[in-house]
């Protein structure tokens, strides 16, 4: 429906200080993008274990590299002793090296078009979370979204393939890597509701893994510590569950209510569960000035 752009722009915050903008930004270019982006990966994902990825593009592969070299950098940046409770200093350093190397880290996937890294690049960074307030949310996980429709737009992904491969491998890798982040950084959530959210930071990973089990019976699996062990592997739904036993003390009743609530419900099945977690998305994260005034635009991602 739009053609892919030929020239690039300094992407800009244009909502920042603009609530009428924001207000209009559910008819903006970027908000049909992202929405139909999302939207799209949640139906290719129903009833799909990671197993099913089918063979990486060179894109595909490119894309994973990256993110690879990302996982480096961190594991070469451990974090150091400090008081405070969150964010440890060794974040800082982290993104002070990735952005060093984060124009030569796409110079392969962006071969045919070099000079959109000048777009690209502020997604990207954005993706892992934020330099000055050592923190991570759903705004972040949205700026890795619009990193990888942006390849979309330029074409340089499109096949049916290559958008299961974005859900079953490489939005998997993105998660365990900012996981990982969040957790040995000890980053802030960012505009968390606490116990009455559905996580401390992320949501997409609530909306995809749901939909991969569409066709399973049983939603209370998730209150069981092993099968959310066994299952992590292959379901991003079980992944987030995994990692909130890990890092709480509590059983899963105390430490998520929101989540045990939708759960308990007699009626509940995974369908409800994914078509309630996309509305959430939509509402909390494309829906909310908190995390919308922070939108790059530029040519890739417009208002207009």
């Amino acid at each position: 429906m739009f053609a892919p752009p030929t020239s690039f722009v300094d992407p800009q915050k244009l909502i920042i200080n603009d609530r009428q903008l924001f207000n209009n930004f559910k008819y903006s270019k970027a908000y049909f993008f992202i929405s139909g982006f999302v939207d799209q990966l949640n139906t290719l994902m129903k009833g799909k274990k990671f197993t099913d990825c089918p063979a990486p593009s060179e894109a595909i592969q490119q894309i994973s590299n990256i993110l690879t070299e990302v996982r480096q950098i961190f594991d070469n940046t451990p974090p150091v002793a400090r008081d405070c409770r969150y964010g440890n200093p060794s974040f800082k350093t982290f993104i002070e090296k990735l952005t060093a190397v984060t124009d030569s880290l796409h110079s392969a996937i962006l071969s045919t078009v070099p000079e959109a890294i000048i777009e690209l690049r502020a997604y990207f960074l954005d993706s892992f979370g934020s330099y000055g307030r050592l923190d991570y949310g759903t705004g972040h996980e949205l700026n890795f979204i619009c990193y990888l429709v942006c390849l979309l737009r330029l074409q340089i992904l499109g096949t049916m393939d290559d958008l299961l491969c974005i859900g079953l491998s490489i939005f998997p890798q993105y998660v365990n890597l900012v996981i990982d982040l969040q957790n040995i950084y000890t980053l802030e959530p960012a505009g968390s509701h606490g116990a009455w959210s559905v996580d401390d930071y992320n949501l997409l990973p609530f909306v995809f893994g749901s939909a991969q089990f569409v066709n399973e019976k049983d939603v209370r699996i998730i209150f069981s510590r092993e099968n959310a062990a066994s299952l992590k592997n292959t379901n991003l739904y079980m992944r987030m569950i995994s990692n909130i036993n890990d890092v709480k003390s509590h059983e899963l009743y105390t430490n998520s209510p929101f989540i045990s609530e939708i759960h308990m419900k007699p009626d509940m099945n995974w369908e409800k569960i994914n078509n309630g977690m996309l509305k959430h998305f939509n509402a909390e994260v494309l829906g909310k000035w908190p995390v919308i005034q922070h939108f790059w635009f530029g040519n890739i991602l417009g208002f207009k």
